[in-house]
């Protein structure tokens, strides 16, 4: 004959079922205590996904790379107030290659609680006032000045931005500092102060325009 076994617990839980009940006094209900609410809780903020946690060189370094970008950037939106197609065409390679970085720059500021003042940036405001008034081969001059002295300070910034302990920040620097050196370079060649002496026909921009003799250089001199 076959043999069902039945385990312990199932049969435990069969046995209880069968067996009979026991009375069970009732036991009066007890009314709950409300528990106290912490009026100081509604009044602590929500603790942000991600907080200021940059040092102050990197809060710095944030702020003034804003600054001198929109600096160089108001300089490059300038250039087809020149005569000169090389200048006007690199400015619009800059404003768009300068919309990117700047794009990576308010992210980090957004996300690090960095507060950006609106409007123009102190420098941006400078350089207005310095060319607002000029035109022709003094405005051209001038544009070539400014983007030389921004050209140098931004280099200075990101070369420490390229020592920052924030990998967003050290990254960002790292890759930008080849861009600007290049920039740099170049505007320097524009403006006749290369260490290496021009040719005659001047360098080509990216844009791949040459850029024309200035009929009105041998005048200025």
């Amino acid at each position: 004959m076959r043999k069902i076994f039945i385990p312990a617990f199932l049969s435990l839980s069969l046995l209880a079922s069968a067996a009979p009940k026991k009375a069970v006094k009732a036991v009066p209900a007890v009314p709950a205590i409300p528990s106290k609410r912490d009026d100081t809780d509604t009044a602590k903020p929500s603790t942000p996904l991600i907080n200021s946690d940059l040092s102050g060189r990197d809060v710095s370094f944030v702020a003034h790379a804003i600054d001198l970008g929109r600096a160089l950037r108001y300089l490059a939106t300038q250039t087809p107030r020149t005569t000169n197609p090389a200048l006007r065409g690199f400015g619009d390679d800059l404003v768009r290659t300068l919309a990117a970085q700047s794009a990576v720059l308010n992210t980090v500021a957004e996300m690090r609680q960095i507060k950006i003042p609106e409007g123009q940036s102190a420098t941006e405001r400078r350089v207005a006032d310095k060319i607002a008034a000029l035109d022709g081969i003094l405005l051209e001059k001038a544009i070539l000045d400014a983007f030389l002295g921004i050209d140098v300070q931004i280099i200075t910034a990101y070369e420490v931005g390229a020592t920052s302990q924030d990998q967003t920040i050290r990254k960002f620097a790292e890759q930008t500092l080849p861009q600007v050196r290049e920039h740099l370079v170049l505007v320097e060649a524009m403006a006749g102060s290369s260490s290496e002496k021009p040719s005659p026909a001047r360098p080509a921009f990216r844009t791949k325009v040459g850029l024309p003799a200035d009929p009105g250089a041998a005048s200025a001199q």
